[in-house]
């Protein structure tokens, strides 16, 4: 204790050493170690963030990733649980790479997909929940850089929140 004055206090200092003896000694955290399983694609130029989403209900995650300068852009594969992925055939249209988004948008309990093109297009693909889809593309004057899917407006249904490439700005 140290004396400052007619009045005694405890400096910080003094506090932590004591409170420091009380703490119990930790063994260093280890960092992950990584090692490759599996490539997919390789030699494409893939765009921007995946996704890891189960498409078809089997309890899987399945992949969803967007590649430049290759038709169609869109790929899609299903996972088989043990680190496996089986590319689906296209059915879809291409609207060339683009930011992807996932939800229920229709609440038929299956996650669908869409694509904000970076050259303009916006695809939705719906999901049967067996690996297939339906489409509906809608086409804007500026591409898109990021797609996100969320009930901002509190109505139970998803909102498409598009950030554009150019001029567009950012477009519930």
């Amino acid at each position: 204790m140290l004396r400052s004055g007619r009045r005694s206090r405890w400096l910080p200092a003094i506090v932590w050493v004591v409170a420091g003896c009380a703490t119990v000694p930790r063994a260093p955290s280890s960092l992950p170690s990584y090692s490759l399983a599996l490539t997919l694609g390789q030699g494409k130029e893939w765009r921007f963030q995946p996704l890891l989403v189960d498409l078809n209900g089997d309890g899987h995650l399945d992949l969803v990733a967007t590649a430049r300068l290759t038709s169609p852009s869109l790929h899609i594969w299903l996972g088989d649980g043990k680190g496996g992925f089986n590319p689906i055939t296209p059915t879809w249209s291409d609207v060339g790479y683009g930011a992807l988004a996932t939800g229920d948008i229709n609440g038929d309990g299956f996650q669908d997909i869409v694509v904000a093109s970076h050259f303009g297009g916006v695809q939705t693909l719906l999901s049967d929940g067996q690996g297939g889809f339906t489409e509906k593309i809608l086409r804007k004057d500026d591409g898109h850089v990021a797609a996100q899917l969320a009930d901002v407006n509190g109505d139970g249904h998803l909102d498409l929140i598009l950030l554009g490439y150019r001029n567009a700005g950012i477009e519930v």
